[in-house]
């Protein structure tokens, strides 16, 4: 595993290879564009928002929500807490505390070749 800085306001935990993984199960295919998330730890206060997508790439460029990948969650948001187009803000509802959220990036020309990520996110009074 690899590490590299993502966003000023983002801790990186991990970078995860991912070529051809769809749901669930592995789909070892080198004709497939290699998928490759930054897992990030985000630390944001009501009123902030921040970028998910930055250090993510697929074939070695970047991904580009809605023209070569689609973006999905796979876990529920706290109250408070919303993603909109790539971008995760924080309402004046959300609650303090820390939370995982995890989500999934999908190759927008071979649907089945996709990788997870995740968002370790701290919300701060």
């Amino acid at each position: 595993m690899k590490a590299r800085s993502r966003l000023a306001t983002a801790a990186l935990s991990s970078a995860l290879l991912l070529g051809g993984c769809g749901g669930g199960s592995d789909i070892d295919d080198p004709l497939l564009p290699l998928i490759l998330i930054t897992d990030v730890a985000l630390t944001l206060a009501a009123g902030h928002s921040a970028f998910l997508l930055g250090g993510d790439t697929i074939g070695g460029a970047p991904v580009l929500l809605f023209s070569n990948i689609t973006f999905e969650l796979t876990d529920t948001l706290p109250n408070g807490v919303t993603v909109n187009n790539g971008y995760i803000s924080i309402g004046s509802s959300a609650r303090t505390g820390t939370t995982t959220i995890r989500f999934r990036i999908c190759d927008i020309d071979h649907p089945g070749n996709c990788a997870s990520g995740k968002i370790v996110l701290t919300v701060n009074g």
